[in-house]
C-alpha cells in the first residue's frame, strides 16, 4: 500500500525544500498550497527527478473551509497518510500600530486556525490507519517574539505550545 506524506505551503519556501527532500528519499507526495501553477510545475519535477507520485491539491487554508477540503479529497481518494507537514505560515514584518488588519487576521486563521484544524482532522484518521506522523513548523520567533512580527510571532509560539501539548 502506497503512503504518502502531505505538504502544505509546498509551492515555495521551507515546503518546496520539504517536498524535494521527502521526494528524493523515495517518499510519495500530496503538495498543498494556493498556487496550482507552482503546484503542477513542482509535481511534474518531482516524478520526473525522483519517480515518486507527486500529487496535487490546490487550497486555500485561510478559507475555514480549506482544511476540510483537502482531508475529504484525501479521504475520498482513499490515500493512506502516513505524515502530515504543517507548513504553510505567513508573516509580515511591520510594527502592529501600522499593519493591516485583515493581513493579521489570516496570518491568524493560517498559522494556528488551519494548523489546529489539520491536526484536528488528521490524528483520529492516523490513528484509525496505524499511525504516522504530525510535523508542525514552528518559528524561532516563537522564543524571541519581535517588536516588528508582533502576530506573526505570537502565532508561532501557538505552534510551539501546541505542539508540546500535543506530543
Amino acid at each position: 500500500m502506497k503512503k504518502y506524506t502531505v505538504i502544505t505551503g509546498a509551492s515555495a519556501g521551507i515546503g518546496r525544500a520539504l517536498a524535494e527532500e521527502f521526494a528524493r528519499h523515495g517518499h510519495d507526495v500530496v503538495l498543498v498550497a494556493r498556487n496550482t501553477d507552482k503546484l503542477k510545475h513542482l509535481s511534474a519535477e518531482l516524478n520526473s527527478r525522483y519517480g515518486v507520485e507527486a500529487l496535487y491539491l490546490s487550497a486555500d487554508l485561510t478559507d475555514e473551509s480549506g482544511p476540510d477540503k483537502v482531508f475529504a479529497v484525501i479521504r475520498d481518494r482513499n490515500f493512506h497518510v502516513s505524515c502530515l507537514i504543517n507548513n504553510a505560515g505567513m508573516g509580515d514584518a511591520c510594527l502592529f500600530e501600522k499593519t493591516d488588519m485583515k493581513k493579521d487576521e489570516n496570518i491568524v486563521k493560517l498559522n494556528i486556525l488551519a494548523l489546529m484544524k489539520m491536526n484536528r482532522l488528521f490524528i483520529p484518521y492516523l490513528k484509525e490507519n496505524g499511525g504516522g506522523t504530525i510535523a508542525n513548523i514552528g518559528s524561532t520567533l516563537a522564543f524571541a517574539p519581535t517588536a516588528g512580527e508582533a502576530v506573526y510571532a505570537a502565532s508561532k509560539a501557538f505552534v510551539l505550545s501546541f505542539s508540546q501539548a500535543l506530543y
